[in-house]
């Protein structure tokens, strides 16, 4: 699989996949197939290669083909020139899971780095699209609003959640996009994995380790878990969000250690849905869940018993 961008020579397989994504992905989008497949091939070929400069398509091959795309649009006005919005993003459904749309993003953000002037990139993805919510927060875009019945969908009204990028931000800290540390041997013990232990340090130094039965990965790079009973741990947070998370398989003898950091998302946050909607599904109706603790992992390394190595 490789990303780069279209050209005048991709247009029909941009329009098929384009038109695909409008009928298999119908609530993600506020175009249909029908109103799209009126369009000219010019149109379509205007909009990856427009003469005004002002968009950006990539693409996402495999030996199939044309698989995946995200654009970027970008302002003229003297006044908005500063900003750019992320649209059209899709990637097949029988591609996805691969880390496809994580490496189409990863190409429109760069982008949006390296051009001069452009300060900030904003999205808005269909409320409910956990996913691809999960997957913006990941490469640090956050909410700054929700439009109430933004489209009408084959299932009806859907809202749309507003996420912002600065990118004066991402340059500043120096944000990395590299692969993520979560891998599919990372996922699979945390499933095996009945309890994870969290540790966190208070203002004057002292250490805290507490069980948590109610927690999950939600992404690459993100593990949550619920606030429930656990004051300590959110108190330790406030003050210090270094953080190391573990968990092992006991059959196995075998788990692993996450080291990032964290931050309490509360019940009466826009994203609290976003990130809480692994732990609720888990609980159901047994618990209140107060907010959730939102683990950015930075590294990971394996726990083995001393009988794996002696």
């Amino acid at each position: 699989m490789h990303i780069s961008p279209l050209t005048a020579a991709h247009a029909m397989a941009y329009k098929a996949l384009m038109l695909n994504a409008y009928e298999h992905s119908a609530d993600s989008f506020t175009s249909t197939p029908q109103e799209r497949a009126l369009q000219p091939d010019s149109w379509w070929i205007n909009r990856i290669a427009d003469p005004a400069g002002l968009s950006v398509v990539w693409g996402a091959f495999n030996e199939a083909g044309l698989v995946g795309t995200v654009s970027v649009e970008l302002s003229a006005r003297a006044k908005t020139r500063h900003k750019a919005l992320i649209v059209a993003m899709f990637v097949r459904e029988e591609c996805r899971g691969g880390g496809i749309a994580r490496e189409l993003m990863r190409a429109a953000i760069d982008h949006g780095k390296g051009r001069e002037g452009l300060r900030l990139l904003q999205l808005e993805v269909t409320q409910g699209n956990a996913p691809a919510e999960r997957l913006y927060q990941s490469l640090g875009f956050q909410v700054y609003g929700v439009e109430p019945m933004a489209v009408l969908t084959p299932s009806g009204y859907r809202s749309k959640v507003h996420m912002w990028l600065d990118l004066a931000l991402v340059k500043a800290r120096g944000m990395s996009l590299v692969q993520a540390p979560l891998t599919d041997n990372v996922r699979e013990a945390a499933c095996r994995s009945v309890l994870c232990w969290l540790a966190t340090v208070d203002a004057e130094g002292q250490p805290n380790v507490s069980p948590k039965e109610v927690w999950a990965i939600a992404d690459e790079q993100h593990v949550v878990v619920a606030h429930i009973a656990s004051p300590i741990s959110a108190r330790n947070i406030a003050q210090h969000p270094q953080v190391c998370l573990s968990f092992v398989d006991v059959f196995v003898q075998k788990g692993f250690k996450l080291v990032g950091t964290v931050r309490e998302v509360r019940a009466n946050d826009l994203e609290f849905s976003i990130w809480a909607k692994p732990l609720l599904a888990m609980v159901g109706q047994r618990f209140t869940i107060q907010s959730v603790l939102v683990v950015h992992v930075k590294s990971v390394a394996a726990i083995v018993a001393p009988s794996y190595r002696f």
